[in-house]
């Protein structure tokens, strides 16, 4: 190497100080300002964890006491009917409640099955559900349980997590489990936890100690034990009790920033990932933008080096310059003379050079020999070279291992000394050939390798020749084509294969070349028409199996191109949508063997790589027994069609919303002029909207799980717009070659007509029109049970008219009951929509307060009735005047129970009764 001149070396001297000091620098600050980034990025993500998981704590113990809650005030006299506890469910469980499970709430029974479910699904009551885990470990403890994810057994089989609890009766005894659900798929408290991001590509999930994935940005995770045990040694770390921040690399080797955070509530563990690429991505810019300004800074003290230096050191170059020209003279003083360690010193050195200038040209012929077996001994195939007589001059590395001896034991000898006889003999022979004018060429060899094994190689020679031409040698390269070779058998075989694959193939078909005789004739085409293949195979008389005298087959157009011909002789006639330039028929023949079949034919042509048409294929398949189908099919069909038309029931046929078939008394039922009115149609017209969302609901259950739908009251809209109230019931059925739906539909009108009419008799008072005592007592159940759910105060009053008898008696029944009806109205009038006026009988009344947002509102309440009824009534036969004496109860101060709330209320309204009536007993102010 060149020793570097003193301008050079100062230049580095300063660079190199330089580079020193900013790296040292540098590298301290880098080092401080990563560390304490990686601190605080960790810090911020093992805060947000917390915050998350004590958010997630919150709503599981919510949930579980909200479902709790439920449990301790279900009516248990409702769970011993299923229709009872199901109209609880519907009318009771608040928005919140049903907002929170909205995969459901369901009631079991202690057997573990399904008592009532909300909202309501048909087909699902009955269903036993005791082998879930869930009802399993709820019965087993008595406590109420938050379950592990499980898949739903809802059409949607979404994963799901249950909160449960036991029902009981007053001795402890679990009549009944309640639970609610939640849909791990949707934006709940949990399912909303994959719309969380840490950064922009990081994210959070939540997984058990047995390693199951609860909740995952990727859903198809959810519910997979997909994290093997050392897949992830933080994940591993985190089941045994770790919680914190690590960096590691995750099951699916991204390297990421992972936090992890127990939950209190459940044994879960809500974990973050963060990529390392993008959390320390500023860490990364930082050390870029450091290293670009080193190397600014080098290369400005470079340049500032290099003039300076080039300045003071120009008179010293002028010098070597010129003694560089008298160097031939100098050599001798400089190597006697005392070396100098200055610039004088540059200028020895320089003629120092000069004394090994001729040792190195002697030198270059040997480095041209070794640079030459260098490149040699990159090439990967065995190569060597050989004088005439067939003597080894020298070889690569790879032929050194062909031999498995050194150069050094290789050189001098033949390859009769290294390899096989056979094998030595053949590179000899071709040696021979090339050097009596052969031009470059190549022949195969086997070659047995030292560890046995046989390989065939190709070997390419050429000679090698003096500066005048003449040969002095030849070069072989030897190829190794073992695996060639095993191709091309393995390709022989293929052929093989494919001919066998087609002969046993279970589809019947023939091959034809372009002389139309018959290549291939499959066995399963011997069973169907009854010919043998070795019969056929070389001749054109294909056409016998088929038909009684000869005529081109599908195969022969298709070799012809021939295409007016098919159209004369196939009626039924198309191009194979499966299979560029192929074409298709079906028909009823006669085979050799006497069979009547109704068979489809398929014709393709057969190309080479080049394009080329080769052969023919020609496939036929049987259909006979579907054509038997078919036609049974048909009249059935036409059986059917006149059944339905004679029905006495509304029949319509449907697919997706589409009516295809209308019967007679659907016509008349829709008030339409004829079938087409209806079929033009949508089923969306005919529906009222208000029952489009269930009655679709059901329609889609029938078509897809192909389930009947009985018993449905829905209204109908008729074609000139008049409702009706008609039974529905729905039926999977075939038509018009596919699946649709058959909904019958009856008028019930006057029953409904008749079932309001008695339910208005059996809710409400005849004489006044207020609802009675069945209704009362309903409408206070469920205010009662709303305050429990919501937690507010809920009022009662009784009110008892004063000296009504003495009224009644003077003016006359047909006067009392209209004072009555008239009392009615006022106290409906002066009371909110919410509250609800009963008359238990007689002149006994009731006022249901069912929210309440203060005390004093049950005061206000008896200030308006009493004012109301202190103004005269105008009566058929005079005027009347009346007054009320009206008690109250809160509750559940005044009582936890409906008896005990009514009794409170009318023990207050007799107190007021006995300190002289026409007053209130109104409860303590706030």
């Amino acid at each position: 190497m060149r020793p570097l001149s003193l301008k050079v070396r100062m230049s580095l001297s300063v660079m190199a100080l330089v580079l020193i000091i900013m790296t040292g620098v540098g590298g301290l600050t880098l080092h401080y300002y990563a560390r304490s980034f990686r601190q605080l990025i960790a810090s911020q993500q093992s805060t947000l964890l917390t915050q998350m998981a004590e958010h997630i704590d919150a709503q599981l113990t919510a949930a579980g006491d909200l479902i709790v809650t439920t449990a301790n005030h279900f009516p248990l006299d409702d769970l011993k009917d299923a229709d009872l506890t199901q109209t609880y469910l519907d009318k009771q469980l608040g928005l919140g409640t049903t907002t929170l499970f909205d995969n459901g709430i369901f009631v079991f029974t202690a057997d573990g099955l399904m008592l009532a479910e909300h909202p309501f699904k048909p087909q699902r009551r009955g269903r036993d559900y005791s082998f879930r885990k869930y009802f399993q470990d709820t019965l087993r403890s008595g406590q109420p349980q938050i379950s592990d994810p499980y898949i739903s057994s809802q059409s949607h089989k979404h994963p799901a997590v249950n909160f449960t609890a036991p029902i009981r009766n007053g001795a402890g005894q679990i009549l009944a489990v309640i639970a609610g659900s939640v849909d791990l798929t949707r934006k709940n408290f949990l399912g909303g936890l994959s719309d969380v991001h840490v950064g922009k590509t990081g994210y959070l999930y939540l997984y058990n100690t047995d390693r199951l994935m609860i909740m995952h940005p990727n859903p198809l995770r959810i519910m997979k034990k997909d994290v093997p045990l050392g897949a992830n040694v933080a994940f591993d770390r985190a089941i045994e009790g770790f919680e914190g921040t690590e960096e590691t690399v995750n099951s699916r080797g991204l390297h990421t920033l992972a936090t992890f955070k127990q939950l209190n509530s459940k044994r879960w563990i809500l974990a973050a990932n963060y990529p390392t690429e993008e959390a320390f991505h500023p860490i990364k810019e930082m050390r870029r933008l450091f290293l670009i300004g080193l190397v600014m800074v080098l290369l400005f003290a470079s340049a500032v080096t290099w003039v300076v230096t080039r300045i003071l050191l120009t008179p010293l170059a002028r010098l070597t310059e010129h003694v560089a020209g008298f160097s031939s003279d100098l050599v001798g003083k400089s190597a006697n003379g005392r070396r100098q360690r200055d610039e004088i010193g540059t200028l020895a050195l320089t003629f120092d050079r000069l004394m090994t200038e001729v040792t190195a040209q002697h030198q270059t012929a040997d480095n041209r020999l070794a640079f030459l077996q260098g490149i040699m001994d990159t090439i990967p195939h065995p190569t060597y070279y050989n004088d005439l007589e067939g003597h080894f001059l020298g070889c690569n590395t790879a032929m050194q291992t062909l031999c498995g001896k050194p150069l050094a034991q290789i050189v001098g000898t033949t390859i009769y000394d290294h390899l096989p006889p056979g094998a030595a003999q053949q590179l000899i022979n071709g040696d021979s050939a090339l050097a009596a004018g052969a031009k470059v060429m190549k022949h195969e060899v086997n070659i047995t390798l030292s560890n046995g094994e046989s390989r065939c190689f190709l070997a390419y020679k050429d000679l090698l020749r003096d500066g005048q031409g003449a040969p002095q040698g030849v070069v072989c390269s030897l190829v190794d084509i073992n695996e060639l070779k095993a191709i091309e058998t393995a390709l022989a075989g293929e052929r093989q294969f494919t001919l066998n694959l087609l002969q046993y193939s279970a589809t019947p078909c023939f091959v034809l070349g372009l002389n139309h005789k018959i290549l291939i004739w499959t066995r399963a085409l011997e069973e169907l028409s009854g010919t043998k293949g070795c019969d056929l195979v070389g001749t054109d008389l294909h056409w016998q199996a088929f038909y009684p005298a000869k005529r081109p087959c599908l195969a022969d157009i298709v070799l012809d191109s021939d295409y007016d011909a098919a159209i004369e002789l196939y009626p039924v006639l198309a191009d194979s949508p499966l299979i560029k330039d192929s074409i298709q028929s079906e028909s009823w023949l006669k085979l050799h063997n006497g069979k009547t079949k109704y068979l489809s034919f398929d014709a393709a042509s057969i190309y080479d790589q080049q394009g080329k048409l080769v052969a023919v294929i020609e496939t036929l398949h049987d259909l006979t027994n579907l054509k038997h189908v078919e036609e049974a099919l048909h009249e059935t069909q036409k059986s059917y069609q006149t059944l339905v038309d004679s029905s006495p029931d509304a029949i319509l046929v449907h697919r997706q919303g589409a009516i295809l078939y209308a019967n007679q008394a659907a016509i008349k039922l829709f008030r339409a002029t004829d079938k087409q009115t209806l079929t033009k149609r949508t089923l969306s017209q005919l529906l009222h909207p208000d029952c489009h969302e269930i009655a679709f609901k059901r329609i889609d259950e029938v078509e897809e799980l192909r389930h009947e739908q009985l018993h449905n009251e829905e209204t109908i809209v008729c074609c000139d717009d008049q409702l009706l109230n008609v039974e529905v019931g729905l039926s999977p059925t075939y038509y018009a070659g596919g699946g649709a739906v058959q909904s019958v539909l009856r008028d019930i009108t006057l029953r409904k007509a008749e079932q309001e009419r008695i339910w208005q008799q059996a809710n409400f008072d005849n004489l006044t029109g207020l609802p009675n005592r069945n209704l009362f007592m309903d409408r206070l159940k469920q205010a009662l049970g709303r305050c429990d759910r919501e937690g507010h105060l809920a009022g009662l009053m009784f009110i008892d008219l004063d000296h009504f008898k003495e009224i009644n008696d003077t003016l006359g029944h047909d006067n009392g009951d209209e004072l009555l009806r008239q009392v009615a109205r006022r106290m409906t009038d002066c009371l909110r929509q919410t509250d609800t006026v009963a008359r238990l009988g007689g002149d006994e009344f009731t006022v249901i307060l069912p929210i309440l947002s203060s005390l004093n509102e049950v005061g206000l309440a008896a200030e308006r009735l009493l004012k109301a009824l202190k103004e005269p009534f105008a009566l058929p036969d005079g005027i009347g005047r009346i007054s009320c004496s009206i008690g109250g109860a809160i509750y559940p101060r005044d009582g936890k129970s409906i008896d005990d709330l009514m009794y409170v209320a009318d023990a207050s309204m007799y107190q007021v009764k006995q300190t002289g009536r026409n007053g209130y007993f109104a409860p303590p102010l706030e």
